[in-house]
Formats: structure tokens, C-alpha cells, sequence
């Protein structure tokens, strides 16, 4: 087995090995995705693989801060092309979508938005914006992303 390649587990497996929800990479076919129970954000990174530690804490801070439980919120990455809109809504059932260094299209969204706009389609509000690591440095980009996450989320 070549090291760079990546290791590939069962929907069973996954689930038996963890306790949390979350979404299958691409690899699985949309009938082994469970219907989970609802959660009420759904967060779409850039990354390709797990959430670096200093950017997860990042997030964790932004959930805190809109009073979101761990158990309110799922977060995946958009690093398979089968990381839709559509199935993130039917997985999740998801109020809200928050779109971290990924454009709308990349989910299969039929729109294009600019960054921390609010967009309705379906039953969900979306909000795209900069990676989470452009947004930790920037101190107008922290104030414009806490402005829209306060349209969804009051605080």
C-alpha cells in the first residue's frame, strides 16, 4: 500500500467507530448515508482532508459565540465532488450552511453569491466567505462574517 494513498472505510465501519455524526468523503454511494438526526448548521470547508487544530479551535470559538452545541452543528469538507448541497440537506436536514474557502458551485449550487451575503434556496440560508484561516487574521473579515452570522443566528 503506497503511504500517499488514502485509506478507504465502510459507512458500517465509520459508524461504529464514532459516536458524533458526520458525513461520508465522497467515497460512499448516497444510499449508505444514514438520514442523521437534524442539525441546525452545517459547515462546508476548503480543506482537503481534517481541519488543522488552531483552525478548528477558530471555528469552535464562532460556534461558541452563536451558542451553537456540538451537537447542533455538522462539518465537513468539500474535497469530493459528491459533497452536495442536496446531500448535506437530506443527510442533515440543516437550517443553515456556512461555506468556508468553498464557492457555492463546488456544492452543486446553482448560484453564485459574494461572501457573507446571505442566500436562501430551499429550506437553507447559505453564507459563503474566505477560508477560516484568512478570516483569523483579518480583523474586518472576523467583523463582517459576525454580522452575517448574527442575521442567522441571533445572538
Amino acid at each position: 500500500m503506497n503511504m500517499n494513498e488514502p485509506v478507504i472505510l465502510n459507512a458500517t465501519v465509520l459508524t461504529e467507530l464514532y459516536d458524533k455524526d458526520f458525513l461520508i468523503d465522497g467515497s460512499s454511494s448516497e444510499n449508505s448515508l444514514k438520514k442523521s438526526s437534524k442539525k441546525k448548521l452545517a459547515v462546508v470547508t476548503g480543506h482537503p482532508h481534517q481541519i488543522p487544530q488552531h483552525v478548528n479551535a477558530f471555528l469552535q470559538s464562532i460556534l461558541t459565540a452563536c451558542k451553537l452545541r456540538s451537537d447542533e452543528v455538522v462539518t465537513t469538507t468539500a474535497s469530493s465532488a459528491s459533497i452536495t448541497y442536496d446531500a448535506i440537506q437530506q443527510t442533515w436536514g440543516n437550517s443553515a450552511t456556512l461555506l468556508f474557502g468553498v464557492e457555492p458551485e463546488a456544492i452543486g449550487l446553482p448560484m453564485h453569491f459574494p461572501h457573507f451575503q446571505l442566500q436562501t434556496f430551499g429550506e437553507c440560508t447559505y453564507l459563503s466567505s474566505p477560508p477560516l484561516e484568512e478570516i483569523e487574521k483579518d480583523r474586518s473579515l472576523k467583523l463582517q462574517l459576525w454580522q452575517s452570522l448574527q442575521k442567522i443566528f441571533p445572538v
